[in-house]
């Protein structure tokens, strides 16, 4: 998932543009679309670390869960910095200030953790992303040390009995990947459009352009599919948390570029399998084009002079020249 195509709501105001630039100066501000993403994903994050310890208490794995002298504490998910690697207009907020980017902390044993008073170790963590590899260690008493400096991960003491904490961090966190998932749902319909508007023009030409393959009915299915799944399989979307969530995945690339990147390439392969196109479906068409032909022995012979380690089958080659519409398309004009 280049370019954001639109991510923010409709409406939405631009929280740089309520700030003073006299009392601001010329402070790097947290990117405010980060901000609410990595808001999301880390309560995601905490949210399954609970369920995990709940459900390790509920099978007597830890004791200390329901001891009264017990404390909860949180690690810090993400600090902000300033980015060392090229995101691009991202990283300038206007007024010649900046955007700082999330970069994801990871603690050692996790970011949660169950202590009793005066037992707690130093806990180690490591931060790495936007070209930054930072480390040190902190407890609940003192001021983080290591390789530090200021806006390094805290490490906060959980109010209230630890099990209602974790009971609740866990359904703020699946209330958080609800709210990502409304949030993403306008980038994965402008996907699949886009999709299926690329799609027509490798099948149609400068003079006959092809008509619809889906209608909107049809998209919307499919933008269901990639956001909720079928019941049965993870969706799009659920691998598409999993992987943001992962420590290492934005090392190189801020979280937006990847969030684009990722629903564009999954929108066009669900868009693919629906309207039975293989995945090579494009190239074997760019040869016919080329060609001048669509007689499939001519197309494979081609291809396979081209792309001989793709071992293009004469099947293939005919489902991928014989995409065609869909006979209930033409009801509802589909904007390309």
């Amino acid at each position: 998932m280049s370019a954001v195509p639109n991510p923010e709501p409709a409406g939405t105001p631009d929280p740089a543009e309520d700030i003073d630039p006299a009392a601001a100066g010329s402070a790097p501000l947290d990117h405010p679309l980060l901000a609410t993403i990595t808001g999301w994903l880390g309560a995601i994050i905490l949210g399954e670390e609970a369920a995990a310890l709940l459900r390790r208490a509920d099978a007597g794995d830890v004791p200390d869960v329901d001891a009264p002298e017990t404390v909860l504490s949180a690690g810090q998910v993400w600090i902000w910095r300033e980015s060392r690697i090229d995101v691009g207009r991202k990283s300038r907020a206007g007024g010649g200030r900046t955007y700082r980017m999330p970069v994801r902390v990871r603690w050692g044993g996790g970011h949660l953790r169950l202590d009793r008073p005066g037992s707690g170790d130093p806990r180690a963590w490591s931060a790495r992303g936007m070209g930054w590899s930072l480390a040190g260690h902190t407890d609940l008493t003192a001021p983080p040390s290591g390789l530090t400096q200021a806006g390094d991960p805290s490490l906060e003491p959980l109010p209230g009995a630890p099990r209602e904490t974790l009971t609740r961090l866990a359904e703020t966190g699946r209330a958080a990947r609800w709210e990502f998932l409304l949030w993403l749902q306008p980038t994965v319909n402008s996907a699949l459009r886009k999709a299926h508007a690329g799609i027509r023009g490798e099948m149609g030409t400068d003079t006959r352009p092809a008509p619809p393959l889906v209608d909107q009915v049809k998209l919307e299915q499919l933008a269901d599919l990639m956001l909720f799944g079928d019941g049965e399989t993870a969706s799009s979307a659920d691998r598409l948390i999993a992987l943001c969530c992962a420590p290492d995945t934005f090392l190189r690339v801020d979280p937006l570029r990847y969030l684009t990147t990722a629903v564009r390439r999954d929108a066009a392969t669900v868009l693919r399998r629906a309207v039975g196109d293989p995945h090579i479906g494009r190239k074997v068409r760019q040869v016919a084009r080329e060609l001048g032909t669509t007689d499939v022995a001519r197309v494979v012979a081609a291809y396979r002079r081209r792309w001989p380690e793709d071992h293009l089958a004469a099947e293939r080659a005919q489902q991928a020249l014989s995409v065609g519409a869909d006979p209930m398309a033409a009801w509802v004009r589909v904007e390309g």
